[in-house]
């Protein structure tokens, strides 16, 4: 095994590890001890990269789950950003400069929502500041699959989704008393709460379209 320093202090590896089942198992759960959000990705032979640190410039994209706690570092769980990179295995102005991107992009999307980000004091609070960035890590992950997608393509989709929603409202409300309570509410309330988001949408959308020209 050969370990490099390369671009900023990045570690690699010389190689690719051939590793036992086992062995990747405690790899893995050893850097998952010790850093916030680790991915175990499988990858085809033929697509492992030949190139290593130090033979070009090293960069790579920020999850969602790294966004989340970048999120809650700066509302309800404040942490340094020198914690908050280490945690993540990122530089600290790596880190920094995520905090206010991310901050710029979210705190529309509460205000939409009418939530203060700072005011997490109370459990009620927390859960909506959680609903918030939710609804914030949704729509960057949908905007990743359906980026290149037409305005009237988006408002379609969304139609469609409130439509299969709503049919799923109207079949689960003919199961009252056929299943457990409790679990009949959890359900009733996660639809309805998923057709107010979609009407949400559709009626942003709505008012984000540019005006007829004339």
């Amino acid at each position: 095994m050969k370990l490099l320093y390369g671009d900023r202090e990045n570690l690699d590896f010389g190689a690719p590890l051939r590793l036992t089942p086992e062995q990747r198992r405690a790899l893995v759960s050893w850097f998952r001890e010790r850093f916030d959000c680790v991915e175990d990705e499988l990858v085809a032979p033929g697509e492992l990269r030949g190139w290593r640190l130090g033979d070009k410039h090293f960069s790579r994209n920020w999850s969602a789950e790294e966004d989340i706690l970048v999120l809650r570092s700066i509302t309800s769980e404040p942490m340094e950003t020198e914690e908050l990179g280490r945690r993540l295995a990122r530089g600290g102005m790596s880190t920094m400069m995520r905090r206010v991107t991310v901050m710029d992009s979210f705190a529309p999307v509460a205000r939409r929502e009418g939530i203060d980000v700072y005011a997490t004091a109370t459990p009620e609070s927390r859960a909506a500041l959680e609903k918030a960035i939710a609804i914030f890590i949704a729509r960057r992950r949908e905007a990743e699959k359906y980026g290149d997608e037409t305005v009237d393509e988006k408002r379609d989709r969304l139609y469609e989704r409130l439509a299969s929603l709503q049919s799923q409202l109207r079949t689960h409300k003919l199961l009252k008393g056929r299943v457990l309570e409790a679990t009949f509410a959890t359900r009733l309330r996660e639809l309805e709460e998923s057709i107010a988001q979609t009407s949400g949408e559709i009626a942003a959308l709505a008012q984000d379209a540019p005006d007829d020209v004339e």
